[in-house]
């Protein structure tokens, strides 16, 4: 209960909400100061809207105004989204690791996970969102590039962008999943020790046998019991996800970033496949 406690007051505290938005206001005040001062007129740029406010010689569209209220609330709404996940990898890290808490990790539990199947889901809810967070830097990094004509680096907010996701989106997915790995791989090789013990048994118990009814039956026991040993070194997990999960999320995390690279790519071959004047 205290360590309960301990974690909803980390989840649900007063101040990083405050410290999140004020951390956005100020990322995104010199996103549009640089915006308005380095902008030709586009479909954000050319208008009034807080013209004097940042006093420059020209202010946002009322679709740039649009933009940039969507763009505060959702850099508003990952920061907390980061931090939530954070404290979430944090209080796993505490549970597993720090506490001392005696945790029965079942190694042939029917969820394929050792009984921590929920972490992992917990953690494609999360690969999910962060599909949609790259869908829309890739939108906006497309906008920049080919619907303004702008360069890439012309702000602070693409590359800002582009970096934090390649660089956030591997360390949210793994860190809540990292957690357990040293408790489920402790848990299996107690669970395969004791079949191998077994095992050994009955390995120092065939050189006695005859070749005989009985003799062959040992020998097949010894073998069924090398066969389900292996199958449990190969079946058994010591992270809480599959396969299919790990394939999800090097998906979720290349397909919005292909858009934005193919162009790039194509670009450096073209200039490297023409001749030099």
């Amino acid at each position: 209960m205290a360590f309960r406690a301990w974690l909803d007051k980390k989840f649900n505290d007063l101040v990083s909400p405050i410290v999140f938005f004020l951390i956005t206001l100020f990322l995104n005040s010199i996103y549009f100061h640089q915006v308005l001062a380095n902008e030709k007129d586009n479909w954000m740029v050319g208008g009034v809207v807080l013209k004097d406010f940042f006093h420059m010689e020209q202010g946002l569209t009322y679709m740039g105004l649009y933009a940039a209220i969507v763009q505060i609330i959702l850099i508003y709404w990952v920061f907390n989204l980061v931090w939530k996940t954070v404290v979430f990898a944090w209080g796993l890290h505490e549970f597993f690791k720090k506490r001392n808490f005696r945790i029965d990790i079942d190694p042939v539990h029917a969820d394929g996970c050792c009984g921590l199947k929920r972490i992992s889901s917990v953690c494609m809810i999360l690969n999910l969102i962060l599909f949609m967070l790259g869908i829309y830097v890739s939108f906006k990094v497309i906008d920049k590039m080919h619907i303004q004509q702008a360069s890439l680096f012309a702000d602070i907010g693409n590359p800002l962008m582009l970096g934090s996701y390649a660089i956030l989106a591997p360390l949210l997915f793994f860190s809540p999943l990292a957690a357990c790995h040293e408790a489920m791989k402790s848990a299996k090789l107690k669970f395969i020790g004791d079949i191998s013990k077994k095992s050994q048994q009955l390995r120092k118990q065939l050189k006695d046998i005859n070749p005989d009814s009985k003799g062959l039956a040992a020998v097949q026991i010894f073998s069924e019991m090398e066969k389900i040993r292996n199958e449990l070194i190969r079946s058994i997990p010591v992270w809480p996800f599959n396969f299919r999960s790990l394939e999800a999320f090097f998906g979720t995390v290349v397909i919005p970033l292909v858009p934005v690279l193919l162009p790039i790519i194509f670009q450096l071959f073209a200039s490297m496949a023409t001749p030099a004047p």
